[in-house]
């Protein structure tokens, strides 16, 4: 048994019970188990995955910001973050898979005003004012790793100069409203450095939008609309299954009902995809 197995508790010994969360402990587990099997079906006989972008770099700011918050944010804790990396690293090199690092998005301390806090304090309860500061620790260390050979998109030093440049002309611009989450703009801006990392067309990566790169492929808007379609049935479906209690969400179908029309909608994605975009980037 190895640290990612379950640990099976000992039947004989006494249970802890818990009223109500006895209960969400089940359906949390049968929510794993889900998981666990879904993803184990969509796994291609030579061990590796491909499948849309789920989500971004944020979740790696969020864990940054979460040891900002607690305080943990010391060399030694980003010590452990570099021994982490280099583990995945391992375990996908065993795999059989290949990694490509992507810096985190920027931080951006205007939204929050009157809610960050200073340095030198003993303990975050609030955003430090200087967290982008910490990333650009953080991406600094991966871009250095080039040097090593590890493939690393830069996505936290464009981000940053964008920011700057803009807030130049406008104080009040933003590219994320609560200083993490990026809007619209600011996940063109991730994506874009992907698509130059790719190998993307000058004419597509210089544009401080997604539009030269739509306008660039016959039908382009078309694709982008039924992927959108099905990234969200399949997203409500999932937070259905596993009984999500998230506010404001949306009631999602039956996952196998769901499964059924994403496929569908897959099969029209690709056939409006087979006619090569300039780069090649959306051939198949």
């Amino acid at each position: 048994m190895d640290e990612f197995s379950p640990t099976v508790p000992d039947a004989s010994a006494p249970q802890l019970r818990f009223g109500k969360l006895d209960d969400i402990g089940g359906r949390v587990a049968a929510a794993i188990d889900a998981a666990r099997n879904w993803l184990l079906s969509q796994q291609h006989e030579d061990g590796y995955w491909c499948g849309e972008l789920e989500a971004d770099t944020t979740l790696e700011s969020d864990y940054i910001l979460m040891h900002t918050l607690l305080g943990t944010g010391s060399q030694e804790r980003f010590q452990k973050f570099q021994e982490g990396i280099r583990r995945l690293r391992e375990r996908a090199a065993a795999a059989g898979s290949k990694v490509v690092h992507v810096t985190p998005p920027t931080f951006d301390p205007m939204p929050l005003k009157g809610r960050t806090l200073p340095a030198g304090l003993p303990e975050y309860r609030s955003p430090f004012a200087g967290y982008n500061e910490v990333l650009d620790r953080y991406s600094e260390w991966l871009i250095n790793q080039r040097g090593q050979g590890w493939e690393v998109v830069d996505a936290h030093g464009p981000m940053t100069r964008f920011l700057a440049e803009r807030r130049r002309g406008d104080p009040n611009f933003l590219l994320a409203r609560d200083g993490v989450h990026a809007n619209a703009q600011g996940h063109w801006l991730i994506a874009r450095e992907i698509l130059r990392y790719l190998g993307a067309p000058d004419e597509i990566v210089s544009s401080d939008s997604p539009d030269a790169l739509l306008n660039s492929c016959p039908r382009g808007a078309e694709v982008l609309k039924l992927v959108q379609q099905r990234q969200r049935l399949l997203k409500d479906a999932w937070l259905t299954q596993v009984g999500h209690v998230r506010p404001g969400m949306n009631k999602g179908k039956p996952l196998p009902e769901a499964e059924h029309e994403a496929e569908e909608l897959e099969t029209k994605i690709r056939a409006l995809t087979v006619v090569p975009c300039p780069g090649g980037l959306l051939a198949r």
